[in-house]
C-alpha cells in the first residue's frame, strides 16, 4: 500500500473511530513511534477495517476497440460499475 492510500485510510478511520466515541478516541488512537496503535482494541479495528477495504472488488467492462486498434473501457460503463459496487466516486 503506498503511503498516500494509508494516508487516507488512516484518516478515514480516525474520522470514523471518532464519531463512536471522541473522548475515547483520543486515548484509543494512540500511535507509536513505530507507526501502529499503541492499543491491541484499535490494532484490531484498524486490521479489520483495512480488511473490509481490500475485499471490495469492481468488476469492470471488457474494452474494446473504438478505431480497430486501440482498447478502451466505456466511461459510463465503469461509473455504472463503481457505483453498482456502492461506492463513492469522485471525478477530478
Amino acid at each position: 500500500m503506498s503511503k498516500s492510500v494509508e494516508e487516507g485510510r488512516r484518516a478515514a478511520f480516525e474520522a470514523a473511530y471518532s464519531k463512536l466515541d471522541q473522548q475515547a478516541a483520543q486515548h484509543l488512537l494512540f500511535v507509536r513511534d513505530d507507526g501502529q496503535y499503541g492499543y491491541h482494541t484499535t490494532r484490531t479495528a484498524w486490521a479489520c477495517f483495512n480488511a473490509a477495504l481490500d475485499a471490495v472488488e469492481i468488476q469492470l467492462p471488457e474494452p474494446h476497440s473504438t478505431n480497430g486498434g486501440d482498447c478502451v473501457i466505456d466511461y459510463d460503463e465503469c461509473r455504472a460499475a463503481i457505483e453498482q459496487a456502492g461506492l463513492g466516486l469522485r471525478v477530478l
